[in-house]
Protein backbone atom coordinates (compact mmCIF):
# COMPACT_ATOMS: atom_id res chain seq x y z
CA UNK A 1 0.00 0.00 0.00
CA UNK A 2 1.36 3.35 -1.38
CA UNK A 3 2.11 6.06 1.91
CA UNK A 4 0.29 9.08 1.29
CA UNK A 5 1.05 12.28 3.09
CA UNK A 6 -1.73 12.71 5.37
CA UNK A 7 -3.03 15.66 7.74
CA UNK A 8 -3.52 15.38 11.29
CA UNK A 9 -7.30 15.42 12.44
CA UNK A 10 -9.45 18.05 14.75
CA UNK A 11 -10.76 15.54 16.45
CA UNK A 12 -10.51 16.62 20.53
CA UNK A 13 -10.60 12.97 21.69
CA UNK A 14 -7.30 11.65 21.34
CA UNK A 15 -8.25 8.08 20.82
CA UNK A 16 -10.86 8.96 18.19
CA UNK A 17 -8.06 10.69 15.96
CA UNK A 18 -7.64 9.57 12.12
CA UNK A 19 -5.51 10.89 9.66
CA UNK A 20 -6.84 12.18 6.45
CA UNK A 21 -5.36 11.75 3.01
CA UNK A 22 -4.28 14.79 1.09
CA UNK A 23 -4.07 14.97 -2.59
CA UNK A 24 -0.58 16.39 -3.43
CA UNK A 25 -1.32 17.14 -7.23
CA UNK A 26 -4.74 19.30 -6.12
CA UNK A 27 -3.03 21.02 -3.35
CA UNK A 28 -0.20 22.24 -5.72
CA UNK A 29 -2.47 23.07 -8.19
CA UNK A 30 -4.55 25.23 -5.58
CA UNK A 31 -1.70 26.63 -4.09
CA UNK A 32 -0.62 27.72 -7.57
CA UNK A 33 -3.93 29.27 -7.92
CA UNK A 34 -3.64 31.16 -4.41
CA UNK A 35 -0.40 32.70 -5.54
CA UNK A 36 -1.44 33.74 -9.14
CA UNK A 37 -4.57 35.54 -7.19
CA UNK A 38 -2.26 36.97 -4.98
CA UNK A 39 0.74 38.44 -7.36
CA UNK A 40 -3.09 39.99 -9.35
CA UNK A 41 -4.14 41.54 -6.19
CA UNK A 42 -0.87 43.09 -5.89
CA UNK A 43 -0.06 44.09 -8.96
CA UNK A 44 -3.68 46.01 -9.43
CA UNK A 45 -4.73 47.04 -5.69
CA UNK A 46 -8.01 45.22 -6.12
CA UNK A 47 -8.66 42.31 -3.26
CA UNK A 48 -11.16 40.93 -5.36
CA UNK A 49 -8.40 38.55 -6.66
CA UNK A 50 -7.29 36.98 -3.71
CA UNK A 51 -11.25 36.46 -2.70
CA UNK A 52 -11.63 35.06 -6.31
CA UNK A 53 -8.53 32.88 -5.86
CA UNK A 54 -9.61 31.14 -2.79
CA UNK A 55 -12.94 30.30 -3.47
CA UNK A 56 -10.91 28.69 -7.19
CA UNK A 57 -8.34 26.94 -4.70
CA UNK A 58 -11.10 25.60 -3.14
CA UNK A 59 -12.94 24.17 -5.77
CA UNK A 60 -9.96 22.69 -7.33
CA UNK A 61 -8.94 21.07 -4.54
CA UNK A 62 -12.69 19.09 -3.74
CA UNK A 63 -13.23 18.60 -7.23
CA UNK A 64 -9.55 16.10 -8.00
CA UNK A 65 -9.44 12.85 -6.70
CA UNK A 66 -7.08 10.41 -7.18
CA UNK A 67 -7.97 6.63 -7.90
CA UNK A 68 -5.80 4.17 -5.85
CA UNK A 69 -3.98 1.80 -8.15
CA UNK A 70 -6.30 -1.08 -7.52
CA UNK A 71 -9.23 0.45 -7.39
CA UNK A 72 -12.01 0.66 -10.13
CA UNK A 73 -14.34 3.95 -10.15
CA UNK A 74 -17.84 4.30 -12.03
CA UNK A 75 -18.06 6.61 -14.98
CA UNK A 76 -21.17 9.53 -15.00
CA UNK A 77 -20.92 11.31 -17.80
CA UNK A 78 -24.75 14.27 -17.83
CA UNK A 79 -26.15 11.84 -15.09
CA UNK A 80 -25.68 8.76 -17.32
CA UNK A 81 -23.66 5.80 -16.01
CA UNK A 82 -20.65 4.96 -19.22
CA UNK A 83 -19.37 2.01 -17.03
CA UNK A 84 -16.75 0.46 -14.59
CA UNK A 85 -13.24 2.11 -15.48
CA UNK A 86 -9.95 1.07 -13.96
CA UNK A 87 -6.97 3.01 -13.16
CA UNK A 88 -4.80 5.00 -16.23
Amino acid sequence: MPDFPVLPSMSLVPSMKRQLPLNTISASIAGAVILLSAGLTVLTRQPGWVIGGVVMALLVHMSLKMCNSWQRVLVLRAGKIQGLRGPG
